[in-house]
């Protein structure tokens, strides 16, 4: 059974090679977290219940939200993998004796397969990504803005209520104190509604942005770019 970089390095007793800053980003990403803070903030708000919001995203399919987190740890051990191997075979460099090619061919093979698992597990983990962003996210942001269009259907039918009010009191002088008082009371009303609309259009943003492109520009120097490279083994 052909050895891994990581077995060869430790049993010659050589640290592995760790990942870089981007690669270990990758790590900060909580999805579940993010979902959870939206939920807080439509409770707080709106007076939209935990279950409601939760039951949105079970539904949505919340579960590949956890295939997210595995396979960003599995990815990452790969790419500890490839770095590992790509260095041993620096270090060993080309073979001074033909006696040392089986050597030089085993490091090669390493380096090509951890690539190749790279590769494969970067490209799975794009496949999830695009599952939720596509289902989980679309279903929360659908959501969303069904909860806007019923704050603008409420202030579209004050407006109309206020409008006929107005017209129903015109050309009598004596309910023109009632109708001043009625009129503050629909503005007023009309105003909470416009602000509860603004700062919806910001949580709706918030997830649009804080999230999906966050994740989206995280993955564009690791996940997506080891998705499409090219396997070839490094120059010695």
């Amino acid at each position: 059974m052909s050895r891994t970089a990581l077995e060869m390095a430790g049993s010659i007793g050589v640290d592995s090679v760790g990942i870089n800053r981007n690669w270990a980003a990758l790590g900060n990403i909580d999805l579940r977290s993010a979902l959870d803070d939206l939920g807080s903030e439509l409770r707080e708000e709106f007076g939209i219940e935990a279950f409601e919001w939760q039951k949105i995203i079970a539904q949505a399919g919340s579960w590949l939200i956890d295939g997210l987190d595995q396979k960003i740890v599995s990815v990452q051990e790969k790419v500890v993998e490839e770095n590992t191997a790509t260095e041993l075979r620096k270090m060993f460099g080309l073979p001074l004796s033909l006696l040392a090619t089986p050597v030089f061919i085993e490091l090669e093979k390493m380096e090509l397969l951890a690539k190749m698992k790279v590769k494969q597990e970067a490209s799975e983990l794009t496949e999830v990504w695009e599952q939720i962003n596509y289902r989980v996210l679309y279903y929360a942001q659908l959501f969303l803005a069904e909860q806007l269009n019923k704050i603008e259907e409420e202030r579209l039918a004050h407006e109309v209520a206020l409008d006929e009010s107005k017209a129903e009191a015109e050309g009598v002088g004596l309910l023109s104190s009632t109708i001043q008082g009625v009129e503050i009371k629909f503005r007023t009303k009309i105003a909470e509604l416009e602000k509860n609309k603004n700062t919806l259009l910001k949580t709706f943003e918030k997830l649009r942005t804080n999230t999906v492109s966050t994740v989206q520009r995280a993955f564009e120097t690791t996940v997506f770019s080891a998705s499409k490279m090219q396997v070839v083994a490094t120059a010695v």
